[in-house]
């Protein structure tokens, strides 16, 4: 159902009414009826959803987020500086052990591979990197490895090639991707990196999601030769996404008698922190509407988009930059407007892209609008640390 002011063309007078549609703040007298699941936001009130599908979604998103609490997801490692296993554990293989005696810097994992066949020598990882893994979407596995002098033979095969990634369910199906083609070196380490992304498994978002949120197993080859060979691994981190956030202008706002209208990001849009920013040259009194889309809107006059009551209270050279999926309100009696989203820590949202712009109603002391006037809007890419 979609939500939106009232005006009494009488009067371009705004009101609560029935049906659906709502008016905005008890301080101008207005009040906020019939809609009983409305989310405060210290002084926002949510007052338009876009009943359409893609929008819909957003909307359902966005309503959530402003209950959501921040997440601080841990960048996992194991670094075996204390000479031990640190829980790691190895199949195919003669010895697993920590040493001081190899490290970068200082100690390291020794596996010295069986090469007994079968499944090949894997180092399988402690219960810190298993379980619900789903918040290291997007995010990367890396480890560093060097070969121990003294090994023979040729490349294996790379069914059970080195640096084979699996991640195991419960019924121990898994998913596969390969950190490191080819044979380490055997007189530096070398830094093997495997980005956690539907791309590099081969499989779709939907089946990541289900083996990240719930590895009852992951492991790691180390066959990289048919014949004798041993390996040091170190420092094997699973570290969060690290898309950047960015809020950069688009589009232009328009001038009125209170100032130019100007929005402006005070914080960056992180997944898990509150995003905020701050509408200028607002109008004494006036209702602020924070305009939140999936789609922008080029050069689409304000008018244009109004009902004829109020079509007239906008100047054409006002423009509508983002689509109306979610809209939010907050009162002001100063020249500036903020607004606040504590936005989920949901990986799976990292690099989405929405514009956002605000909209002032100015209002007189008995509620009559005034003027309709728009900032410029703010291109948002939800970013991930």
């Amino acid at each position: 159902m979609r939500q939106s002011l009232r005006v009494d063309s009488r009067g371009s007078k705004a009101r609560s009414g029935a049906g659906g549609d709502f008016g905005g703040c008890a301080k101008f007298g207005f009040g906020l009826l019939g809609v009983p699941a409305l989310v405060g936001m210290e002084r926002h009130h949510v007052v338009w959803f876009s009943s359409r599908s893609a929008s819909g979604l957003l909307g359902a998103w966005l309503w959530l987020a402003a209950a959501a609490t921040a997440q601080v997801v841990p960048t996992l490692a194991s670094r075996f500086d204390a000479g031990g296993t640190e829980g790691w554990t190895a199949t195919s293989a003669l010895a697993c052990q920590g040493t001081n005696a190899v490290g970068n810097p200082a100690g390291s994992l020794f596996v010295d591979n069986a090469d007994t066949g079968g499944t090949g020598c894997r180092i399988h990882a402690p219960a810190a990197f298993r379980g619900d893994l789903r918040s290291y979407y997007g995010g990367t596995l890396s480890f560093d490895g060097m070969l121990a002098p003294g090994a023979t033979g040729s490349q294996s095969n790379a069914q059970y090639d080195y640096g084979r990634v699996q991640l195991f369910d419960v019924q121990g199906y898994s998913i596969v991707a390969d950190a490191a083609p080819g044979v380490p070196s055997s007189t530096q380490w070398t830094t093997y990196t495997l980005a956690l992304t539907p791309a590099t498994f081969g499989v779709s978002q939907a089946t990541l999601d289900y083996y990240l949120g719930n590895v009852v197993g992951l492991a790691i080859g180390l066959e990289a030769l048919g014949g004798l060979e041993a390996h040091y691994i170190d420092n094997v981190v699973l570290a969060p996404s690290t898309l950047p956030a960015a809020a950069q202008p688009a589009g232009a706002g328009c001038a009125t008698v209170y100032g130019s209208n100007t929005l402006v990001a005070t914080t960056l849009p992180w997944l898990g922190a509150p995003f905020r920013t701050t509408a200028y040259g607002m109008p004494g009194i006036c209702l602020a509407f924070g305009v939140y889309g999936l789609t922008p809107l080029p050069a689409t006059p304000l008018p244009t988009l109004l009902p004829p009551a109020l079509a007239g209270r906008a100047s054409p050279v006002c423009g509508a930059h983002a689509s109306p999926d979610v809209v939010l309100m907050v009162t002001t009696t100063s020249l500036t407007a903020g607004f606040t989203w504590q936005l989920p820590a949901l990986p799976a949202m990292a690099g989405v892209t929405l514009w956002h712009q605000v909209v002032p109603v100015a209002l007189d002391g008995g509620s009559n609008v005034l003027s309709i006037s728009s900032t410029n809007a703010l291109r948002l890419t939800l970013g991930l640390r």
